[in-house]
């Protein structure tokens, strides 16, 4: 390893904290930065698949966290939406009913999925960019290559509380759920009576 490379690892190491993700990242870098501007390039993670918007959150890419948070927002406010519509509808029968909100269900979960899929493949991708700004940055302000890796380590890292909540999190959602999946097999009528209710009390304000 050259200086250069040994001086780049470091950095990016300080970026990081985390050694075992170097290699994930570096590989990434390299793409990203062939052309010499940076350009927007694919490159999977299991973590940001499942994570969403507390992948880049974690990694203290705000602003894509902040993009991702306002699209999931629109999405259940769309089905929130048409939930409500269907089920404050009178001239639709209830098997009508559990129809149409079985097909828009579905459609939801589906565009979910093609999202969850971009923010799998896109998401490093704004992890890398933010190090690469940072790094430019740092750079200009710095000339020792010391205090440009201990700058890099003081605003690089991550958000260790971010696991913790994703824990907490998807615990009371999947429990949530199973509560309104149950209730929805149990009872449906009774289940599309209290979405109605719902969908009259929200009329009223």
């Amino acid at each position: 390893m050259d200086v250069k490379e040994e001086y780049e690892t470091r950095m990016l190491e300080a970026f990081l904290r985390k050694k075992g993700k170097v290699a994930f990242y570096s590989d990434l870098y390299e793409r990203a930065t062939r052309s010499g501007e940076p350009r927007m390039c694919w490159k999977w993670s299991w973590w940001a698949f499942f994570g969403g918007l507390w992948y880049p959150l974690y990694r203290k890419t705000y602003l894509a966290a902040l993009t991702i948070f306002a699209i999931n927002n629109a999405f259940g406010m769309f089905l929130q939406f048409a939930f409500g519509y269907f089920a404050s509808n009178v001239n639709i029968s209830n098997d009508e009913r559990l129809v149409t909100f079985t097909t828009i269900f579905l459609a939801f979960l589906g565009l979910t999925f093609i999202f969850q899929i971009f923010i799998g493949g896109y998401a490093p991708y704004f992890v890398i960019k933010r190090y690469i700004d940072l790094k430019a940055l740092i750079e200009k302000k710095y000339e020792s290559q010391s205090e440009r890796v201990a700058t890099m380590a003081q605003h690089g890292g991550y958000h260790q509380w971010v696991v913790w909540i994703i824990v907490v999190v998807f615990a009371i959602i999947n429990a949530s759920l199973l509560i309104i999946l149950f209730a929805a097999i149990n009872d449906p009528n009774a289940f599309l009576e209290a979405l109605k209710e719902v969908s009259r009390q929200r009329s009223y304000y």
